[in-house]
């Protein structure tokens, strides 16, 4: 739950700093963000997901790459080098030390993503998942190197604007219209993602708490009468939840790694470990999730804002929680295959 809250978050905060672009307060910005999402979401459940996220995609695909043709002339025509943009160092400097036990681990733990694993148990079959990942993947990659090179080029043109640079980009350089299209593409990535994790969250209580841990020996999540008002309880207070830290949070980057503490300790090396190391058992694998788990906990407790917040460095929190869930799935699982020869 707290992953998906920290996405969550991470796209308000986006859509927030987009929508002050236009002279929207920052906070309003985020509560009319919210509020679509949760109206859409709580109507049209995942069907509606998918529908918008299809439409979102095709807004996106058509905006980005307008824009990013738009402002690469402009940044010619000022005397900039497309070149030099290019050449860029992938880790700006001085931030090598931060991608390493920040970013990198961060990079890794989206293998365990809930809200992508959601749209992949979605798909009518294995084929169809395997193939939408494979172009999902692809257009990410592109539309991704486009929004960089959008966000290194606006910096050289709009100097100085620290909040909605996309949107005073957009509409420093194209028409009013295209500049609509390029923003509507800009909130759409944002609440494509926002949609999919808010409703995920509804899941995990209507099904993961509700029906598998107190009532486990019903198989039907339908058979429940109050796994609906259950999931939609849940949407409504992680909504709620997400306005309140996305109203004392400013870094997206934060938001998202920080709230990912006890699900990426937890799960990653397990996951990984049983996939790519035979040797792997089943104790060993509950053993590192507790372990990494705790790690991951008392790091996000001390990493949000609350009593805790600052009393800890939690920027190697991840880096640790991933060392002691291999070191307990190692041990733990040669002790578990020791026992068995016996």
């Amino acid at each position: 739950v707290p992953s998906l809250l920290g996405i969550f978050i991470a796209q308000l905060l986006a859509a927030g700093g987009i929508l002050a672009g236009f002279g929207i307060p920052f906070k309003t910005g985020v509560i009319i963000t919210a509020v679509v999402i949760l109206i859409y979401c709580t109507v049209g459940g995942m069907w509606g997901v998918v529908l918008t996220d299809v439409v979102q995609t095709a807004i996106i695909a058509v905006g980005v790459p307008i824009l990013a043709i738009a402002i690469l002339v402009q940044y010619v025509q000022a005397g900039g080098n497309v070149g030099a943009i290019f050449s860029m160092p992938f880790i700006p400097k001085g931030m090598g030390t931060k991608f390493v036990y920040l970013v990198l681990p961060f990079l890794l733990s989206i293998s365990v993503s809930y809200d992508a694993y959601s749209r992949i148990q979605s798909e009518k079959d294995a084929k169809t998942a395997r193939i939408g990942c494979i172009v999902g993947g692809i257009l990410v990659i592109i539309i991704g190197g486009l929004c960089s090179t959008i966000g290194v080029a606006a910096r050289t043109l709009f100097p100085g604007v620290t909040d909605g640079i996309f949107t005073i980009a957009a509409t420093g350089v194209l028409p009013p219209v295209l500049a609509g299209i390029v923003i509507a593409a800009i909130l759409a990535a944002a609440m494509s993602s926002a949609n999919c994790v808010i409703l995920s969250m509804g899941a995990s209580f209507s099904r993961d708490f509700y029906n598998k841990f107190l009532h486990p020996e019903v198989e039907d999540l339908d058979e429940l009468p109050k796994s609906k008002l259950i999931s939609q309880a849940a949407v409504l207070l992680g909504s709620l939840v997400g306005i309140f830290f996305a109203f004392h949070m400013t870094d997206i980057l934060d938001a998202m790694i920080i709230f990912n503490y006890p699900y990426m300790g937890s799960l990653l090396i397990p996951l990984l470990g049983g996939l790519v190391w035979k040797g792997a058992t089943r104790k060993g694998a509950f053993a590192a999730a507790i372990a990494g788990g705790i790690v991951g906990v008392v790091s996000f407790l001390f990493g949000i804002p609350g009593p805790l917040y600052g009393k800890m460095n939690t920027d190697l929190s991840l880096l640790i929680a991933y060392v002691i869930s291999a070191v307990f799935l190692v041990v733990f699982s040669l002790i578990d295959r020791s026992r068995a020869k016996k």
